[in-house]
C-alpha cells in the first residue's frame, strides 16, 4: 500500500536539509522517521495524545456506558498499545522466567 503525504514547504525544507546531512534522499529520510515513530511510539507527542485518549475513553467506560463508536475506537487503541507494547512485554517476560527459574530450587527445599 501506498500513501500520499502532502506538507508544507517549510517542513519539507527542514527534511530535506537533515536528509542532505545524512546524504538520504527525503523520502528515505521521512520513511525512517516514521518507521522510528512507530517502532518507538511512547517517545512522541503524538503517542502520548493516543495514550491519553485511551485513558479518557477507559475512565468514561466505568462512569458511562461508550457509545458504539468509542467502544470501536478503545478496542483499536488498546490493539495499537498492546502492538507497541510487545517487545518490552517479552523483555519482562524472560526476566519473569529468570527469576522463576531460581526460586524453583528454594521453593521444593524442605523448611528447617
Amino acid at each position: 500500500m501506498s500513501v500520499t503525504v502532502v506538507l508544507d514547504e517549510e517542513l519539507v525544507e527542514q527534511l530535506q536539509q537533515q536528509a542532505d546531512a545524512v546524504q538520504v534522499s527525503v523520502r528515505d529520510f521521512a520513511v525512517r522517521i516514521l518507521q522510528d515513530a512507530v517502532q518507538w511510539p511512547s517517545d512522541s507527542k503524538a503517542w502520548k495524545k493516543i495514550n491519553a485518549r485511551r485513558l479518557d475513553l477507559i475512565a468514561l467506560e466505568y462512569t458511562h456506558d461508550l457509545t458504539a463508536a468509542e467502544a470501536q475506537e478503545l478496542d483499536a487503541l488498546q490493539d495499537v498499545v498492546a502492538k507497541a507494547s510487545e517487545p518490552e512485554d517479552r523483555k519482562l517476560l524472560r526476566t519473569l522466567r529468570d527469576f522463576e527459574q531460581r526460586a524453583s530450587p528454594q521453593l521444593g527445599a524442605p523448611h528447617e
